[in-house]
């Protein structure tokens, strides 16, 4: 399975919520695949300032789906994410604010 990682921004009022969608299998430890094993830790940047860090376990589900909130967040803005899984593989992707 290709990891990907693809995100998306909505507003609601103030509310600004970033969607990130880390296509990713999720492989127990000692289950024999070669996959990456889990998520460990994904970052949020806003114009190169960290906004948001999760730390994640076995228990996160396969392709999981992040929902986080960023405040005061302007039209031009760039957001980037980044992922790091226990197997060393990494992801990223970016987006500019509308």
């Amino acid at each position: 399975m290709e990891k990907t990682t693809r995100m998306r921004l909505r507003r609601q009022g103030s509310l600004n919520e970033v969607l990130v969608l880390v296509r990713h299998p999720m492989t127990a430890a000692g289950s024999g695949s070669e996959d990456g094993g889990c998520i460990e830790k994904l970052s949020c940047r806003c114009n190169g300032a960290a906004v948001a860090e999760v730390y994640t376990g076995a228990n996160v589900a396969e392709n999981p789906l992040f929902v986080l909130a960023v405040e005061e967040l302007r039209s031009g803005d760039l957001l980037e994410v980044c992922w790091r899984d226990s197997g060393g593989g990494r992801g990223q992707a970016a987006l500019l604010a509308d």
